[in-house]
């Protein structure tokens, strides 16, 4: 009888000798299969080639499996670059979402607090493209024909407080979301500087540039003919005129007039519509898909991991 053997864990250690003529895989797949056996030592082809010295020499055993065993760490080194090439690909990926949820958060805060502020703290139109705010003093609808005109919709001549510009809308959404209910009075309403109001707009440019230099005309040659054709003919114009006119006197000097009109230009080159619900969708309902999609993305994973572990 022999000595019984106890690892520090209490567990049996069991010696066996198996002789020869049986497959050896197998052996280690049924011992492995039993219960209660907690680990077995058979290590199967973990090297290439075995060298064992004896007394006439050292002994080479070449590993039949080897060009397995080299197909694995092949397959386990592509495992270790893909794994790392996703992960490069998925920090960036978070990088790119915490970013666009930054800048969509600020926006939807921003949404919350007053145009008037926001105004004043520089968000104000100054002739760029995309979403700004502007203080109306006077709207007249003008007779502007369009093939791109939509019916009922028309263009009106603003004049706010650092210029004129064409608005792009419709009467009966002129006067619920620009005007705050109020009702244009023979096609125009003026002498709005008292009222504070303050509209954030969506400004068109002449030309909208695309994904694959994809390229949308807003504004033709022959409209921006048509809005700059219109000035005359408007009463907004003419009061700017007497108002510079009183303010500069009557001078055989063109200059000072010109110098004077600058100083609230008239935009030709773009146009401005009212904001719709896409504004915000994309400066509300944008964010909170981020913030729903990274929380569960982080649930997710705190789940995953202590699975794992």
């Amino acid at each position: 009888m022999g000595k019984t053997l106890v690892t520090d864990n209490h567990n049996y250690i069991v010696d066996l000798h198996l002789g020869y003529g049986f497959d050896i895989d197998e052996v280690k797949n049924k011992l492995a299969d039993i219960v209660g056996v907690v680990e077995h030592g058979l290590f199967l082809n973990m090297c290439d080639l075995c060298i064992s010295g004896t007394p006439n020499g050292a002994v080479v055993i070449e590993n039949p499996n080897k060009k397995i065993i080299l197909e694995d760490r092949r397959w386990v080194k592509n495992e270790k670059k893909s794994y790392i090439r996703g992960s490069k690909v998925s920090i960036i990926i978070a990088i790119i979402l915490f970013v666009v949820s930054f800048v969509f958060m600020v926006a939807s805060i921003n949404s919350f607090r007053s145009l008037e502020t926001l105004y004043k703290e520089g968000d104000d139109f100054s002739g760029d493209s995309g979403y700004s705010i502007i203080k109306v003093v006077a709207i007249e609808e003008q007779n502007i024909v369009d093939e791109k005109l939509k019916e009922g919709e028309k263009f009106y001549l603003v004049d706010y407080e650092r210029g004129f510009i064409m608005l792009k809308s419709y009467r009966k959404r002129i006067r619920k979301k620009f005007l705050d209910g109020r009702k244009l009075q023979d096609g125009k309403l003026t002498n709005l500087s008292s009222e504070n109001i303050y509209k954030r707009i969506d400004a068109i440019p002449e030309v909208t540039y695309g994904r694959r230099s994809s390229r949308k005309v807003n504004i033709t040659p022959e409209l921006r003919r048509k809005f700059i054709d219109s000035l005359p003919k408007s009463s907004l114009i003419k009061d700017r005129v007497k108002q510079i006119i009183a303010e500069v006197g009557v001078k055989d000097n063109k200059d000072a007039y010109t110098s004077k009109l600058k100083e609230k230009p008239f935009y030709s080159d773009m146009y401005l519509k009212p904001i719709g619900w896409g504004y915000y969708v994309m400066t509300i309902g944008v964010p909170f898909v981020f913030i729903s999609y990274n929380y569960r993305c982080n649930i997710f994973n705190k789940k995953k991991n202590s699975s794992c572990s």
